[in-house]
């Protein structure tokens, strides 16, 4: 099995490094809307910073 893997990243790896991005990607978006939830349930969460209010960070979650 690594062989084939091995040789698929020799031949393609634009695919593997698609894959590896839209993984990375799936997971940040998840732990900003684990961030939004949390947010939304308590409002004080993470102090008054302005770049990480609701508002701001619901279309980073929904968007990604």
């Amino acid at each position: 099995m690594s062989s084939g893997l091995s040789r698929a990243w020799k031949e393609e790896p634009s695919s593997t490094l698609f894959l590896l991005s839209s993984v990375v990607f799936f997971a940040i978006t998840t732990l900003v809307g684990l961030l939004v939830a949390t947010k939304f349930v308590l409002p004080e969460f993470m102090g008054n910073i302005p770049q990480l209010a609701f508002g701001r960070l619901r279309p980073l979650h929904i968007n990604g």
